[in-house]
């Protein structure tokens, strides 16, 4: 043992003598390179929703999103296998949120979907001014305070629930909410309709949609 993987092997292979000089220095300048590189932070986001409550974000515990995904249709060539590209799939935005004790983030999301499906049976329309289609945006926010949009997209919400609750724990309740993309189409405005917007119902200054 010691003499196969220690003594002058060590040596020719470029471990402890010869090179192993050269590659320590390449690892204390990767480890500088790594301290200087300004990475980004997984909590330092902010969730907007255009045309709905600024103060939404500040209920939501998480998020997870996803950036892109090509379906492909794969075929077989002999051995060979080829991936066609055959659309843009919509994403979907996962959120971890809280609620006030009032209920109003779990109302607002109900309101929000009762623009979607109706309790007659029948589907709302994405735009317009009962339109449920929005824009929502993920930020990248900076330790110095700056801010940069991640990504944008036009959804609607789908999921709320399931809603965990412990007396154990003594924590704040929390649920999950899911947004799915209404199209990777690109249409030329995409902006709520005028008179769409609304409020968190009893957040302070609060103002209903007339």
């Amino acid at each position: 043992m010691i003499g196969e993987y220690g003594g002058s092997s060590w040596g020719t292979s470029g471990g402890l003598r010869g090179g192993g000089t050269e590659d320590f220095n390449k690892l204390r300048l990767l480890t500088k390179t790594l301290v200087k590189t300004d990475f980004q932070k997984d909590w330092l986001f902010r969730l907007a929703i255009d045309g709905e409550p600024s103060e939404f974000d500040l209920f939501v515990k998480d998020i997870s999103y996803g950036v892109f995904e090509t379906a492909t249709d794969e075929e077989q060539y002999g051995s060979a296998s080829i991936a066609w590209p055959t659309a843009n799939q919509t994403m979907k935005i996962t959120m971890t949120v809280r609620d006030h004790i009032d209920g109003r983030v779990q109302a607002f999301l109900k309101a929000w979907n009762g623009k979607v499906v109706h309790s007659d049976g029948t589907v709302g329309l994405p735009y317009g001014p009962d339109g449920y289609v929005r824009n929502v945006k993920i930020y990248n926010l900076t330790e110095a305070g700056g801010e940069s949009l991640t990504c944008s997209y036009e959804m609607y919400p789908i999921q709320c629930g399931e809603v965990a609750r412990s007396r154990e724990k003594g924590e704040f309740m929390e649920f999950t909410a899911t947004f799915v993309q209404f199209s990777t189409l690109v249409f030329a405005s995409g902006a709520p309709a005028e008179g769409s917007g609304t409020t968190l119902s009893g957040s302070p200054g609060s103002k209903e949609t007339e």
